[in-house]
């Protein structure tokens, strides 16, 4: 029946057979089958899937199957759990592992894909199907030249995988191994164009023009307007010397020329080595006006300011072109540096790094080759700082970071190389500020080769806290706390043996600071900790006469570490405000850390918005609301503060002032309960007792309208 597609009579069938045999298994995952795949009715799937699970808790395909029900509804927290269950109960399934790693893919949750690829290759070296993945996963995280590896070793038992092993040498810019590959498929009418396509550039950037311009024929013949083949036989035949022939080539190509701006270039470029500048100028006011993009500009800068030697000209029209358009000028910025890195003039590269930062704030590339011109121009501090500026600017892109991570392995290497301790300390400790986790075998080989008991001391304490850090990063329901406490303990004795005085409370404080983590959700520990961490906050005077015989870096990454902490912590208890609010003894540790933050810092919202909140809890409604008027400033539209603000005045019975404020916030972010609230009780003290109940009507109704949605969807 189901081969004939007549599945509601197959499903009334097989709820029959339950009925006569409800102890099979096999009905049961039959009939959620039927229901899940071919009907669509994943709620009734999941009931009778959940029969099997009863019938046979520890078959691992139930797990499997229910989690899929799950997926296909969009509960994916249910659907992961019981793919993990799947698993568990069948370690070596290789279905099963496929299955969670297609879910993980498909949620771009690539770093976790990797985790448990690893651990199933551990153990099953020989599962190509979970290589091939490997290498899927690889390559969407950037890692084209791992993942080429894997492929180039399965295309030994499959030929199809030739042709993902070139494109990921393609992409890695190995282009040598990547024509090896793609020569093995590209007469394979499936892969031919596609191949070709990577073939052309790879033997163009190998400089074998001859070879790139006859695969290009090839290629015209399979398509007659492929435009890779016009680009890079343009190219070839210009880098050649033979730019009449470039030309003569592009012209009978005229449409695709004006419409794509990469062969327009090459086709100006012949132009220009013609000495025909009239068609030229004419050229490029038509590709600036068509095709304005950061290649162009940077084209245009090149041709001005060093063609014809007028850079003051170049940066006029690009100017002129780029004023309202900050994220293209970024881009073209950026461009120039690149060039300025690869020609080794760093500190051109890295003003014109700074300007695209400049134009457009978070722009990762940028940070990028600043971190490496730093290196390069051997300024570790300012590698740090830079992190640490990146860190400010928000949360860093998962691919950002692996890349990060590869910067400071690769500088890690340059260091130990050197033999240079200052670079290692600071390499290591912006490993763990960076990334949640310093490379704890590396500093292990560190701290054992290391002369000065201080760095031995201080690399000790970062592997701890690395640890600690990692155990944070893997917590789950089973997270031993005990583990986690003794580490922290013995990070502080480790603290206690050094002899300055500043940087004991520096380390202290670091580890105090996880143990904070660990107190969150306890009010009562939470209190203790604070108390802890309090004793080790370090003041302005104390930071002035900051002595250590460790490298003056090394004081200098302490402090950005010390910083960042003192910012972080009130980010995590912001949230926990509403259970410590009333103690009065915890406040005034948050108004002193509040302060603390405020003079590290600087005045950001943040801390101006924490500042009042604290003052507001502490009583003193009157400095609240001017600390609530000037994080206003900064944003009108901070919900938070326009509503301190409000409550603030209530508190000191200055209800029209109050009513202001509220009737702002409700200008700027519209009606909602929580501002509703405020004005009953305002227009009451107000003796305005009609308006009161108007909004008091109001509120009701909002919330009977809630309710009912509420039910209905609970219904469903």
């Amino acid at each position: 029946m189901i081969e004939q597609e007549r599945f509601n009579e197959a499903e009334e069938i097989l709820i029959e057979s339950t009925e006569k045999i409800p102890e099979s298994f096999v009905l049961w995952s039959e009939l959620g089958h039927l229901r899940h795949n071919n009907l669509n009715k994943h709620n009734e799937a999941l009931e009778a899937f959940e029969v099997a699970k009863k019938i046979s808790p520890t078959n691992p395909e139930v797990y499997l199957w229910i989690g899929s029900c799950f997926e296909r509804k969009g509960y994916f927290k249910s659907a992961e759990s019981n793919y993990q269950k799947s698993i568990t109960l069948s370690p070596k399934n290789e279905k099963n592992i496929i299955r969670y790693l297609t879910f993980l893919n498909e949620r771009k949750r690539y770093n976790d894909a990797l985790l448990h690829i690893n651990n199933f290759l551990k153990n099953n070296k020989s599962s190509l199907n979970i290589s091939a993945i490997n290498a899927y996963t690889l390559k969407k995280l950037g890692r084209y030249l791992e993942g080429a590896k894997i492929l180039a070793d399965l295309s030994k038992e499959n030929k199809n995988h030739h042709f993902e092993a070139g494109s990921c040498y393609f992409k890695a810019k190995h282009y040598q191994e990547a024509l090896f590959h793609l020569n093995q498929i590209y007469n394979i009418p499936q892969y031919s164009i596609k191949s070709l396509e990577m073939i052309i550039p790879s033997q163009f950037y190998l400089k074998f023009y001859d070879n790139s311009c006859n695969a290009a024929d090839v290629l015209l013949k399979l398509d007659n307007n492929n435009i890779c083949s016009i680009d890079y036989k343009s190219k070839s035949l210009l880098l050649q010397g033979f730019n009449n022939k470039c030309l003569e080539f592009l012209l009978k190509y005229q449409e695709i020329v004006n419409t794509n701006y990469n062969i327009l270039i090459t086709y100006i470029s012949a132009l220009i080595s013609d000495n025909n500048f009239n068609e030229v100028e004419i050229k490029i006011n038509y590709l600036l006006k068509n095709h304005l993009n950061s290649d162009v500009l940077l084209f245009v800068h090149n041709y001005y300011s060093k063609k014809l030697k007028d850079e003051t000209l170049a940066e006029k029209i690009i100017n002129n072109y780029t004023i309202n358009n900050s994220k293209l000028k970024s881009t073209y910025l950026f461009k120039i540096a690149i060039n300025y890195y690869k020609k080794g003039e760093l500190n051109k590269a890295l003003k014109y790094a700074k300007n695209s930062i400049n134009e457009m704030p978070i722009y990762w590339k940028s940070y990028e080759l600043i971190l490496k011109c730093y290196h390069d121009l051997n300024q570790p501090i300012k590698v740090v700082q830079t992190l640490d500026e990146m860190k400010q600017k928000g949360e860093i892109p998962e691919n950002f970071l692996m890349k990060v991570h590869i910067i400071l392995s690769n500088f890690l290497k340059d260091a130990i190389n050197s033999k240079d301790d200052n670079k290692i300390i600071l390499y290591n400790i912006s490993s763990v500020l960076i990334l949640g986790d310093s490379l704890v075998n590396n500093i292990k080989k560190l701290k054992d080769n290391s002369t000065s008991e201080d760095i031995k001391l201080l690399f000790e304490h970062i592997e701890i806290i690395s640890e600690c850090e990692i155990l944070l990063l893997q917590a789950d329901e089973n997270f031993d706390k005990t583990e986690f406490q003794n580490k922290i303990n013995k990070s502080i004795e480790i603290a206690e043996k050094l002899n300055d005085v500043i940087t004991k409370k520096l380390l202290k404080f670091n580890s105090c600071f996880y143990e904070l983590i660990l107190c969150l959700n306890n009010p009562v520990d939470l209190e203790l900790s604070l108390n802890n961490l309090s004793k080790y906050i370090i003041n302005k005077e104390e930071i002035d006469k900051f002595v250590i015989e460790v490298p003056a870096q090394l004081i200098e990454m302490l402090m950005l570490n010390y910083k960042q902490k003192v910012r972080i912590i009130f980010q995590l208890l912001i949230d926990s405000l509403d259970e410590i609010k009333e103690n009065i003894d915890v406040l005034n540790i948050l108004k002193l850390f509040s302060q603390l933050n405020i003079e590290l810092n600087g005045i950001t919202e943040e801390s101006i918005t924490f500042d009042a909140i604290v003052t507001y809890y502490q009583g003193d409604y009157k400095v609240a609301a001017e600390l609530a008027e000037i994080a206003l400033g900064n944003n009108p539209r901070n919900k938070v503060m326009l509503l301190l603000k409000c409550d603030s005045e209530y508190n000191q019975e200055e209800y029209e002032k109050a009513l202001e404020t509220s009737n702002l916030y409700i200008e700027i972010n519209g009606r909602d309960i929580q501002c509703d609230n405020r004005q009953i009780n305002i227009y009451k003290k107000l003796n305005r007792f009609e308006k009161s109940k108007e909004i008091e009507q109001s509120v009701e109704n909002l919330l009977i309208n809630f309710e009912m949605k509420n039910s209905e969807n609970q219904n469903e």
